[in-house]
């Protein structure tokens, strides 16, 4: 069943990134025929180490172990010469990562002119947009699957309970949480919202507000979360942060 949501998730990836890269002038208006297709590329392998992380999973079963996927996916893709290229490595090595952690890495640092870095940080948005739109709309889809497989698949049978105080701290200062400091299918909800704040194009937020992913989250997190005076603050949090952000976009919303 995982193996099959990734296989859709990929495809859908494929779909968001290339929506991205039709409306976002630094693609849009681009010449520059190998910096298109290593952007089309990396969203296409962003998640090919998936595969070998479900394999080892299989393996040990029954326990859980943390696997780092997205260096799995650039260690692939390393190996191979047609794709052993900074502008497809670096943005699917650290896709799953905080972005500071490209800032970060060595690899990155030292590029040889400033244009390579633009190039890459780029591409970088780009498969990190493409995969949160696919995921919430993955998400917004999830009534295709019994409330079971969702549960298992979005919130890994975590038990429902009250938000953690550290994931509400967390997304009120508009950061991503770390994983490590989930406990609850509400706190899973709430660390899938706060990737709001790990958009990085104005057409991502489109996409979102059209398809109405945003408000369907907050539904969903209405459902794991008790506290409807908390409640009514992260709903009016999730969209003064939205706003702000068209606002610095300088343009209208869609």
């Amino acid at each position: 069943m995982w193996t099959e949501e990734k296989l859709v998730h990929s495809f859908q990836v494929v779909g968001s990134g290339n929506y991205i890269m039709r409306h976002e002038s630094i693609f849009s208006d681009s010449d520059d025929a190998a910096f298109l297709r290593d952007a089309k590329l990396a969203y296409l392998f962003h998640d090919i180490g998936r595969f070998r992380e479900i394999e080892l999973r299989y393996d040990e079963r029954p326990a859980w172990k943390i696997h780092d996927h997205s260096l799995y996916s650039y260690e692939i893709l390393k190996g191979m010469p047609e794709y052993a290229r900074p502008e497809i490595l670096l943005p699917v090595k650290h896709h799953g990562h905080m972005i500071e952690a490209l800032y970060a890495d060595a690899g990155f640092a030292d590029l040889p002119d400033e244009n390579l870095k633009k190039s890459v940080e780029a591409i970088a948005f780009l498969v990190r947009d493409a995969d949160k739109t696919a995921n919430f709309y993955l998400l917004k889809n999830m009534a295709k699957f019994s409330r079971t497989q969702a549960e298992q698949i979005f919130f890994g049978n975590s038990p429902r309970g009250t938000l953690s105080e550290g994931m509400i701290s967390d997304f009120f200062a508009e950061k991503m949480p770390s994983r490590s400091a989930i406990k609850t299918v509400g706190d899973w909800m709430l660390s899938y919202l706060s990737w709001i704040y790990d958009l990085n194009y104005r057409t991502s937020f489109d996409f979102c507000r059209k398809t109405g992913v945003f408000e369907m989250m907050i539904a969903l997190l209405d459902e794991y979360n008790d506290d409807k005076v908390l409640q009514k603050k992260l709903e009016r949090t999730i969209f003064t942060y939205i706003e702000n952000r068209y606002q610095q976009f300088g343009r209208k919303q869609r």
